[in-house]
């Protein structure tokens, strides 16, 4: 009698309970059972249910698939079914129920029929769906950005990314992987501009070169939450290597054409001091030479005088002479050991060059002669023979070693300093254009070497028309040695007899 209250008490209360569905059937699928929460949420009243065959609280689809029976048959086994299922309310609606369904027992312990509790999850698994939509829409967004973008955390971890970032980086293994670790650091970066795009609030762009070469201009967009707190940081990087190129490129030959430019007005200049040079210096020669044959007795008094005119003079038709082929655009036969010796003759106006640099020559005599562009070559080797100059404007021993010498197929030219040298990291980067070590002109005091980065970038592009290569070996304290190799034969073409032009090739500064 008391089992049997109690059966009542609890039938009791599984009908009244009105937060939950919960439904009876016998074996052949008769509703037994119909509570409060049932009426409810499926909209049935108790005596429109009960006696019933469940099916009709299911989708036409849920039924044809066979899921129902299959949850039937699970249960059959022993076994407790939780999942999603799809019920229809009387007016229609179609809910989406999350069903926990076991067996009823009977006194002999066997099963007589199915209690299954039901809870209505339609409105949180349209939130979840919509939810999930709009990750799907922003991920979408993410990767129509052609630029990398990632997310990082206030811990720094990469929470989402699109998949050029994926591409970049290394695949979808960089998700929560702090971001430090792509440049290669065990901890958090000191000088992270993400911080400083933190305390400001606002984008804080900057760029950077990756070791690729590639150069990246880099903005950062700090997510705020409503209570002012950090919930992650966004980064955009655009590629700009090949507008970085062009702006260089347009820089270099702006800069180039006033060097042209200056190199013009330079050879006028030239050509006006030699003329007035020559004219006054032909007078004093002829002058001595008179006295002289008039006076042998003063040949010791004159010979000097006359000697020194002569260097003069050899020095006013050298200028004149290098002032007009500086001039000309046209290719013609140079020789290269020619060519250098008249550089390093000039140089020596400069009074460090010619009293406290050691020098130390090697020139072969049978070196084949090119066809080429004169400036192409005087500027190419006087910038490098500059640059090893410079190079060695702390050194305490100064000396400079030019060689030439050739093969079958190759003339090469030497060009070696016992300077400060060359480190490792930067060697990669010294025919970069506007790359350099040294001062910038008005950033340096008294006669410090200063540079703009263009010297060794413009070598590279006059001489790489003419298919030369450039290699350099050095050691940081001990110097320096460029050796520049250019190809006889199918490079040299010989011109028409009128002269041609110098071809785009070979004033390629691209």
């Amino acid at each position: 009698m008391k089992l049997k209250g109690i059966e009542v008490t609890l039938r009791s209360l599984l009908e009244s309970s009105t937060e939950t569905s919960i439904i009876a059937v016998d074996l052949n699928q008769r509703i037994t059972l119909w509570n409060k929460g049932a009426e409810r949420l499926l909209g049935y009243s108790a005596e429109e249910a009960l006696g019933r065959d469940v099916s009709f609280i299911y989708l036409e689809e849920e039924l044809r698939s066979g899921r129902i029976s299959e949850i039937r048959d699970r249960v059959l086994r022993g076994e407790t079914f939780r999942g999603e299922v799809r019920q229809l309310r009387k007016d229609g609606k179609v809910l989406r129920i999350y069903l926990t369904v076991t067996s009823l027992k009977g006194e002999d312990d066997k099963i007589i029929g199915f209690l299954g509790i039901g809870h209505d999850i339609t409105e949180r698994a349209e939130l979840q769906e919509k939810i999930l939509h709009a990750k799907r829409e922003l991920q979408a967004m993410f990767d129509a950005i052609p630029d990398i973008i990632f997310m990082r955390s206030p811990e720094f971890k990469i929470i989402r990314a699109n998949n050029v970032a994926f591409s970049y980086f290394g695949g979808r293994k960089i998700l929560w992987t702090p971001c430090y670790r792509l440049r290669g650091f065990s901890s958090p970066c000191p000088d992270c501009p993400g911080n400083e795009a933190v305390l400001a609030k606002k984008a804080e762009p900057f760029e950077f070169r990756d070791r690729k070469g590639k150069i990246f201009r880099v903005y950062q967009y700090p997510v705020v939450q409503a209570d002012g707190s950090l919930y992650a940081v966004i980064s955009l990087m655009k590629d700009v290597t090949e507008a970085k190129l062009l702006e260089e490129k347009q820089r270099e030959l702006e800069l180039r054409l006033i060097q042209e430019s200056k190199l013009s007005a330079v050879g006028m200049l030239a050509s006006g001091i030699a003329h007035n040079i020559n004219n006054p210096l032909t007078s004093i020669m002829g002058r001595a030479q008179l006295l002289l044959m008039d006076h042998p007795e003063l040949k010791e008094d004159l010979s000097p005088i006359i000697y020194q005119a002569k260097q003069i003079e050899a020095t006013v038709r050298n200028l004149t002479y290098k002032a007009r082929q500086e001039q000309t655009k046209k290719k013609q036969r140079l020789d290269l050991n020619h060519l250098l010796k008249q550089e390093l003759e000039f140089l020596k106006a400069d009074l460090d060059f010619k009293h406290k640099v050691e020098k130390e020559y090697d020139f072969d005599e049978s070196l084949p002669s090119i066809w080429g562009v004169y400036s192409d070559f005087s500027q190419s080797l006087l910038n490098i023979i500059r640059n090893a100059l410079d190079a060695m404007y702390s050194s305490e021993r100064k000396k400079l070693t030019v060689r030439t010498y050739h093969d079958h197929e190759n003339i090469y030219v030497e060009i070696g300093d016992t300077g400060c040298g060359i480190p490792d990291d930067v060697l990669p980067h010294i025919f970069e254009p506007f790359f350099t070590t040294k001062p910038l002109m008005g950033e340096t005091q008294g006669d410090e070497p200063t540079g703009t980065g263009l010297g060794l970038s413009t070598c590279k592009q006059l001489l790489g028309g003419y298919r030369a290569e450039i290699s350099v070996k050095s050691k940081l304290g001990e110097g320096t040695t460029f050796t520049i190799k250019i190809p006889i034969g199918p490079n040299q073409e010989v011109e028409d007899e009128e002269g041609q032009d110098r071809t785009d090739r070979g004033r390629s500064l691209g």
